[in-house]
């Protein structure tokens, strides 16, 4: 089953975007929810975990519902266009995100990694290549 990647173009946005991520939310704050529906061939994942927002962004089948922005000295907002970050001439840090994936990149293992952390939740395409040359 072929399945739509984000293109070079918006890959290159997302990975300026990765340096626009922050850690200002508390450990207790960084909320990841996952949900579909029975019908659905994606799920959606909103997290406000900085590792996990930054593998999202660069994961190349993620499609970007909109990034949770914390505005310094205003109201934080959400924005659907993640170009729109980029353009912007205040110092908008990304927060959170919410996206979709394919349910086929969605795996619950048998047995837990050795680590519970965040950071290894979500592994991207690239990730997968890299691990694919080492056992090569």
């Amino acid at each position: 089953m072929g399945r739509q990647t984000a293109s070079d173009d918006e890959m290159r946005t997302r990975q300026q975007l990765v340096d626009r991520v922050d850690a200002a939310l508390s450990r207790h704050e960084q909320e990841t929810t996952m949900q579909c529906f029975g019908d659905a061939d994606r799920f959606q994942i909103t997290t406000y975990s900085p590792t996990m927002v930054r593998s999202l962004l660069e994961h190349a089948y993620a499609e970007i519902e909109w990034l949770y922005l914390g505005v310094p000295e205003g109201r934080n907002k959400r924005v659907q266009e993640p170009s729109e970050v980029l353009r912007s001439d205040s110092q908008e840090r990304i927060e959170g995100i919410c996206a979709t994936l394919p349910l086929g990149t969605l795996s619950i293992k048998g047995s837990p990694r050795n680590k519970d952390q965040h950071s290894g939740v979500v592994t991207t395409p690239a990730d997968v290549e890299g691990l694919a040359d080492v056992f090569a």
